[in-house]
């Protein structure tokens, strides 16, 4: 009897983590934003829409390249200062949001890597557009972009609180 409940328990337990784990997979697979940004209304997880609002805006872009899967004290620290209501606030007076997801199962397309940087020899995922143009590796990395096509990284190591990040981002 014990180990009919202990079998019954223990499937019931793999059967909820395959069900959370089909559930973020799907989650993944729509590319939604929302799940790390909830409050943001103007966010792009695509750069060349992203920079094309930017030219009509006049406003610089600040690109976020970040993961789904890839879970780091520093991804969860950046996540809670973006997600602060005055970093919110600047970034949506100040620059155009844009979130790559190295990760994203979405791929590029030949055409549209060639518009990103001409690197559809070199691979088709957002990882591959931040090594080669941007020429970095590590995430969560930030960017953030001060004159026509010129870009500035943002430490996102060592943030000791709000008010550090608020001074990397303005």
């Amino acid at each position: 009897m014990k180990k009919r409940i202990i079998l019954i328990a223990v499937t019931l337990i793999f059967a909820c983590l395959m069900i959370l784990f089909f559930q973020r997979k799907e989650e993944v697979k729509s590319n939604n934003l929302k799940i790390f940004f909830p409050s943001y209304t103007n966010i792009y997880d695509d750069y060349k829409t992203a920079h094309e609002e930017s030219i009509k805006t006049g406003k610089p872009l600040l690109i976020l390249f970040t993961s789904y899967n890839f879970r780091t004290n520093i991804r969860d620290q950046v996540f809670k200062f973006i997600n602060h209501k005055e970093v919110r606030k600047l970034l949506e007076e100040k620059y155009i949001f844009v979130c790559l997801l190295v990760d994203s199962p979405k791929k590029l397309s030949k055409a549209d890597s060639l518009i990103y940087g001409g690197f559809a020899d070199k691979g088709e995922l957002w990882s591959d557009f931040l090594i080669q143009k941007f020429k970095q590796n590590a995430i969560p990395t930030i960017f953030i972009e001060y004159t026509n096509d010129k870009f500035r990284a943002v430490d996102t190591n060592y943030l000791k609180n709000l008010e550090d990040f608020l001074t990397k981002i303005k």
